[in-house]
């Protein structure tokens, strides 16, 4: 994934102030991070429910209200926190293999915290909770 079309998707956002809304999310989120073996061939970013702006070819928008805990700087452009990212990820049908092995490394890796991790996927269906579960049994 080139920075520099990370870095121009950020910037092609902005809004009427000049304000980029986009963030990297979802499976690119997951690349960055090296928590996962997929290869998005679509840019995922997650933008304000309000975001009007047509996407370009190969760009894929999730609306979301993200708190600013949810995002970090990565670079030139904004990404979500590796904890929204997983969580993100299994809301948006990434298969729970998938979701075993980032969730896996993402502890291992001490990006993630065990009982925050536990407390974060109550909100979700049993389904979407599979694969954190099935990590958080391994680890």
């Amino acid at each position: 994934m080139p920075e520099e079309d990370l870095v121009r998707l950020y910037l092609w956002s902005r809004d009427k102030q000049g304000e980029p809304q986009a963030v990297v999310s979802h499976d690119t989120a997951l690349a960055l991070y090296g928590l996962s073996d997929l290869r998005p061939s679509r840019y995922h970013l997650s933008v304000p429910p309000s975001f009007r702006k047509t996407p370009p070819p190969g760009v894929v928008l999730h609306k979301a209200r993200l708190e600013p805990s949810e995002v970090d700087w990565c670079g030139s452009y904004r990404i979500t926190v590796p904890l929204r990212t997983l969580l993100d990820a299994a809301q948006s049908g990434v298969s729970p293999e998938h979701i075993v092995e980032a969730t896996r490394q993402a502890l291992e890796r001490g990006l993630v915290r065990r009982q925050v991790l536990k407390q974060a996927i109550q909100g979700l269906s049993e389904a979407q909770q599979l694969g954190f579960r099935v990590a958080l049994e391994e680890a």
